[in-house]
């Protein structure tokens, strides 16, 4: 499925992309097959100089406006007998446009569930899609899902790969906020944040059985983690 508006866009609007898991898909009859989750962000630009897709840490505090995505995961264990994480999600100030729709790659992303949502019309789960109508500006959706890891070389371990991140139009990329958090139990594995040093900036903060990175960017920003356990795969 692709994203598609209800009437044609003004030729001052523009579409963002974001791949999150979020992946660029403009609306016309043809596209690339969608990665985990596809999301058609807003209908108008910022009025900054765009970036290129290189990630670039903004230290400046974002405005209260900004679109933000945050993401809340919880490994558990089942998690690590199943390979599949639980995943809160949440999509903050969108702007409006009359029609949106978020697509979700089978057999990665399933058990889509709206929890809340705000200065929205219409949310509605449809198979692996999420259909919304009448967005209003500040809109806020809420989602739960469940995502699986990808297995590791060794018994017992995954990768998590969460991202990439960006906010798109055209050739240029323009900033966002994004905070993620990741609980897992500390007694029965170990989480370790592979790509540190590419983020290196970014707000990290890990403690036992916590990760939490808070980032305000432009460009691409992806998280790689990997868990280990001493539990066996029913996979």
């Amino acid at each position: 499925m692709l994203p598609q508006f209800s009437q044609p866009l003004t030729p001052l609007s523009c579409l963002f992309q974001l791949t999150a898991l979020l992946l660029l898909l403009l609306p016309s009859p043809a596209g690339a097959p969608p990665n985990d989750d596809a999301w058609l962000l807003e209908d108008e630009t910022d009025a900054v100089t765009p970036y290129d897709d290189t990630l670039a840490l903004i230290h400046t505090p974002p405005p209260k406006d900004l679109y933000r995505l945050v993401n809340r995961l919880r490994i558990s264990a089942d998690s690590l007998a199943s390979g599949r994480v639980r995943v809160e999600q949440c999509h903050e100030n969108l702007d409006p446009v009359p029609n949106l729709e978020i697509v979700y790659r089978p057999g990665r992303i399933d058990r889509i569930r709206i929890r809340s949502h705000s200065n929205i019309g219409r949310a509605r789960v449809d198979g692996h899609s999420v259909q919304l109508q009448d967005i209003q500006r500040g809109a806020r959706l809420c989602l739960s899902l469940s995502k699986r890891m990808t297995e590791g070389a060794h018994e017992g371990e995954y990768h998590l790969r969460h991202g990439p991140f960006y906010r798109r139009f055209l050739d240029g990329y323009y900033p966002m906020r994004m905070s993620f958090r990741l609980d897992y139990p500390a007694d029965r594995a170990t989480v370790s944040l592979i790509n540190r040093g590419e983020i290196a900036g970014a707000g990290i903060r890990e403690s036992a059985g916590k990760i939490e990175v808070d980032a305000h960017f432009a460009g691409k920003l992806t998280l790689t983690l990997q868990v280990s356990s001493d539990l066996v795969s029913d996979k």
